[in-house]
């Protein structure tokens, strides 16, 4: 795993290609579960074409203290991504990172609709909070709770 700091309470390791195939089923209990990440980002990202899916773990650091992992997936670009709202319509610019954690969220969600189980409502509510801080440091606020409220 390579891990950067990219912002000044969140880190972000990026998972290699020997873990990738264990990401989905250990984190989502789903060994497929990509493949919901690639059909969300279809029905949420503008434009969105497909591309390789990095496999990522975000880890809050508040007072020192690390948090829980988040896993999510991030597309692969330096490019601005434009998810849009699907109860309102609008359209909004985001990094690839906080893109590919909404569009996670959205996939947690959907799937815990039909299973409801408490693994995934605490992982949605972990993707909750890790959105919220990082579009905070950012600088994308606005946007995060568009897409989230």
């Amino acid at each position: 795993m390579t891990e950067k700091t990219l912002t000044n309470s969140m880190t972000f390791t990026t998972v290699s290609d020997e873990e990738r195939s264990a990401f989905p089923g250990h984190f989502f209990q789903d060994h497929l579960f990509d493949t919901k990440i690639f059909n969300m980002a279809d029905n949420l990202i503008k434009d969105y074409k497909g591309g390789y899916w990095e496999y990522v773990i975000g880890k809050n650091v508040i007072d020192g203290e690390t948090g829980m992992p988040t896993p999510f997936f991030r597309l692969r670009t330096a490019e601005p991504m434009t998810p849009i709202n699907p109860f309102r319509g609008e359209e909004l610019v985001v990094d690839a990172t906080l893109a590919g954690m909404i569009v996670t969220s959205y996939a947690v969600n959907l799937v815990n609709e039909d299973s409801q189980t408490e693994h995934l409502y605490e992982l949605w509510t972990q993707l909750r909070e890790a959105i919220y801080s990082y579009a905070e440091e950012t600088n994308q606020i606005d946007q995060a709770f568009c897409m989230m409220d």
